[in-house]
């Protein structure tokens, strides 16, 4: 992610569907966890559905949470690169974090570093240094693959995983090249693709099995950030940070078909596939937008409630609720499913 506070406001062009900034709120998220009094650098939040937990990298401090939704306990693992400066940015410690078939694999921006731990004993199981600074880390099941993007190198590295193999758990198995990029990163098993964002309104298409850029297309952006995808439907959907989301068809090629105007400083979409909702964080606002997703991938704006200035990661779990981070103020917001608006 890049920085998005000071942002100036862009013009936008003609949407198919426009949400005016004056939409009144439906109310406001409250204090989920409270991890430090001053600044955390966030940079995302995740569900683990097979954990059923939320995965809250916590940045310079050091550490990464698991919280319960039902009942808000936290598991706290430690043993990862903590800073007393700087707590407010998302470039130390562990920043990304994702699930891998009962484990979670973490990168470590300080120490250039992707490592995979134990959600029940908290161990960390093994480490595999990285040749650039990383960004995201997402897990692809079929292929037991960790792909890491590293924006600044503007490739991805790939490793396999095997936790049971000690400190050989990880192998890198090869580097993807992706010109003004990699920003974001999703997979689509039934096409066999995954796609990531170039940083200027343009997605591009890699193949899961050859690890080769396959295409692009434009995503309706001009500032490209997050991705996220309804797989069974064939639906990609991009934020873009001067503050709009779009929708691209996947059966035709990545059309844009929706766009629905919002706040600017976009820099994170949660999607909710069993509602056919987006959460849409927006860092200048200090709101998050409930988008509904149409049949054909039209969005239309369902809520907005008031966050924070500077939150912009989002998670849903299973129920639905969303849990926002709020790197200012070192806490994790929540709007629970029952307060959400209809």
């Amino acid at each position: 992610m890049r920085s998005l506070l000071g942002l100036s406001v862009i013009a936008l062009a003609a949407a198919c569907t426009t949400a005016p900034n004056d939409e009144p709120l439906a109310g406001q998220a409250e204090t989920a966890l409270q991890i430090e009094q001053g600044s955390v650098g966030f940079d995302e939040i995740t569900w683990a559905p097979g954990l059923h937990r939320v995965v809250v990298p916590a940045g310079g401090t050091g550490q990464v949470h698991l919280v319960d939704p039902s009942t808000r306990s936290t598991e706290t693992v430690g043993g990862f690169s903590r800073s007393s400066t700087l707590r407010g940015g998302h470039t130390q410690g562990p920043t990304s974090a994702a699930e891998a078939d009962g484990f979670v694999v973490t990168i470590d921006r300080t120490a250039k570093r992707v490592l995979v731990f134990d959600p029940v004993t908290h161990a960390i199981l093994a480490a595999h240094d990285l040749a650039a600074i990383p960004d995201y880390v997402r897990y692809e099941p079929a292929a037991r693959e960790v792909w890491v993007t590293e924006p600044d190198a503007e490739r991805i590295e790939v490793f396999s995983l095997d936790p049971r193999r000690g400190d050989a758990a990880f192998a890198q198995v090869t580097t993807i090249v992706v010109a003004d990029g990699p920003e974001a990163l999703v997979f689509d098993h039934p096409r066999g693709r995954a796609y990531v964002n170039a940083w200027r309104g343009v997605t591009v298409v890699i193949d899961l099995e050859s690890h080769t850029v396959r295409g692009a297309f434009a995503n309706g952006c001009d500032g490209s950030r997050v991705l996220a995808i309804d797989e069974p439907r064939g639906l990609l959907f991009s934020a873009c940070v001067e503050g709009k989301v779009t929708t691209m068809d996947l059966s035709h090629g990545g059309q844009v078909t929706s766009r629905l105007v919002y706040g600017e400083g976009m820099d994170a979409l949660a999607y909710d596939p069993s509602r056919g909702l987006l959460h849409a964080p927006s860092g200048v606002t200090g709101t998050l937008a409930t988008i509904a997703v149409g049949p054909q991938g039209e969005l239309s704006l369902v809520s907005k409630i008031t966050t924070a200035k500077g939150a912009t990661c989002a998670a849903v779990d299973d129920d639905g609720s969303v849990w926002i981070c709020d790197p200012a103020h070192g806490r994790v917001l929540l709007l629970e499913q029952d307060r959400r608006t209809p």
